[in-house]
């Protein structure tokens, strides 16, 4: 038999706290009760716009209040707990403006990393100002459509 679950779709942390206490109150078997509390966290950590992968983030300050979070509504010595939290030290290392890891280059560098060097199909670069050295397969059936023999073995071009 299949059952369809159609679940609440979070809008704020605290419908999310809320649920919790609820299991919490009933005072069931604590491994069915977390696993309801994880699927309730799950749903939350998808759809509401406060979970932290639809917000990010973006200090230490608030990858501790989100820790904290995680401790109330996950029990802490769980391995689920310490898998989320693992997943949102990765976004504050990655997001974070206060993130050790993330990297802080000058207005020079960022620039210049912004700079997209156009190239067309012929392999010519629209920003280059020097002599261009294009290479052409001989072998390729593109080049040589007309089904003639190459005239020598190379590809060279003639001196100009």
């Amino acid at each position: 038999m299949l059952y369809v679950v159609n679940m609440k779709n979070y809008q704020f942390m605290s419908d999310l706290i809320e649920d919790i206490n609820i299991t919490n109150g009933l005072h069931m078997d604590p491994d069915k009760s977390f696993s309801i509390n994880y699927e309730l966290y799950n749903q939350w950590y998808e759809v509401s716009p406060d979970s932290f992968k639809r917000t990010g983030v973006l200090t230490r300050e608030l990858m501790n209040i989100y820790s904290t979070f995680i401790d109330q509504v996950l029990h802490p010595s769980r391995v689920e707990n310490k898998s989320e939290k693992y997943k949102l030290f990765q976004e504050w290392k990655k997001d974070g403006i206060d993130s050790p890891w993330k990297q802080v280059c000058s207005e020079e560098d960022f620039e210049a990393a912004s700079t997209l060097i156009k190239i067309s199909e012929e392999g010519i670069s629209s920003e280059w100002k020097g002599d261009h050295t294009i290479f052409v397969d001989i072998g390729s059936s593109k080049d040589n459509d007309s089904g003639k023999k190459p005239q020598t073995r190379y590809n060279l071009r003639t001196r100009g």
